[in-house]
């Protein structure tokens, strides 16, 4: 991800992972291994999508891991700071949402415009 993604193709956003437990991945690395080589790739979020207990499991590892190896702190805190510029250029204003208007702010919601948008920020 560094060297395509950040280097050559000049792309600074955030970096969504796959689903961690999808076979492809879940049949050759356990969590740990998973997650450590995501972090160091420079994968931002991780996503995993079924069982609770694998992301926590993965979550605190990689918790002992930033407090053990800089170069896994150095790559956390540079996914915080994506991820902190990625919301604060779409959550402007925003101060949350009573639950009864929720349903009818999704509804209204343009999504191609907020894909065009992010896409119009790379």
């Amino acid at each position: 991800m560094t060297g395509l993604l950040r280097e050559e193709l000049n792309y600074h956003g955030v970096v969504f992972s796959d689903d961690m437990e999808m076979k492809a991945i879940s049949d050759h690395y356990g969590e740990e291994e998973a997650a450590a080589l995501c972090v160091r790739a420079g994968i931002d979020v991780m996503l995993f999508c079924h069982e609770l207990p694998r992301a926590i499991h993965a979550f605190d590892f990689l918790c002992s891991e930033f407090e053990r190896d800089a170069t896994v702190r150095s790559q956390v805190e540079n996914s915080y700071n994506r991820i902190i510029k990625l919301k604060q250029g779409f959550l402007k204003g925003f101060t949350g949402i009573k639950a009864d208007q929720l349903e009818k702010r999704l509804a209204r919601m343009n999504h191609q415009r907020i894909v065009e948008e992010i896409q119009g920020s790379l």
